[in-house]
């Protein structure tokens, strides 16, 4: 049995350049912080993160990584969720479980003893025998900018850098990672939920569901000038003082 996990941040480019750090147990993260990060400027291209932070989504994208309509479809905000899902969805037998995970994180744990979260529900799920293996697949953007190993245990089976050949999942299951990718691109994530085959189930559906702001480009650009324009004024005062 084959599961597709993928989390939304796996389709942006890379994040390395803006110093962003996150934290899902912060709601500031999930959202106030957007209203300051939507005029952030790469740390050495000085692009702005508006022009630049972009998700790119392939063309016919299920249709390249699915050979049929799965079983479920499940749409979470944290991808932490999966394993919860695993235990109410009664899958069996847990060990003959693969899963093919598509997020720019490994997920395979960050520090020693991490307990069970969004960056290490992975490692969790082997070790508890919720799963077998776990193949990771990055975005291109990771072969340069590869992920560091707490050790040769706590690694993904495998790994690659392309889109997975067509499978049929008994599941896919996709979260946004709203502590990592911004409001504006909300629209696309839920364009890429709503073309798929099957019929979503929302976990988390107060929040998975829940409009974010800033909304969009255009409400992030103005956010974005009247921070510059605030800015501006404060450093005239501060010359003119």
């Amino acid at each position: 049995m084959n599961i597709l996990s993928i989390d939304w941040d796996y389709f942006f480019p890379d994040s390395t350049d803006y110093d962003w750090g996150a934290n899902e147990e912060s709601s500031f993260m999930f959202e106030a912080i957007w209203h300051t990060r939507c005029n952030a400027r790469n740390l050495l291209t000085r692009a702005h993160v508006l022009d630049e932070y972009k998700p790119t989504i392939p063309e016919d994208f299920w249709d390249k990584i699915l050979s049929d309509s799965p079983q479920l479809f499940i749409v979470c905000e944290s991808h932490a969720r999966l394993l919860e899902i695993l235990k109410t969805q009664k899958i069996e037998p847990f060990f003959d479980i693969s899963v093919v995970n598509m997020d720019a994180h490994h997920d395979m744990g960050y520090w020693e003893n991490q307990g069970p979260c969004c960056g290490s529900w992975a490692w969790h799920a082997k070790q508890i025998e919720y799963v077998k293996s776990v193949h990771q697949v990055y975005p291109k953007w990771r072969e340069k900018r590869p992920e560091n190993y707490l050790n040769d245990e706590q690694q993904p089976d495998t790994t690659s850098f392309e889109l997975p050949e067509p499978d049929n999942y008994a599941l896919v299951f996709v979260c946004r990672s709203g502590c990592w990718t911004p409001p504006w691109h909300d629209k696309e994530f839920n364009d890429l939920i709503n073309s798929a085959p099957t019929e979503p189930t929302f976990f988390d559906d107060d929040i998975v569901r829940m409009a974010r702001s800033p909304a969009s480009v255009d409400e992030a650009r103005v956010l974005a000038d009247e921070y510059d324009a605030i800015m501006k004024e404060v450093m005239k005062q501060h010359k003119a003082s």
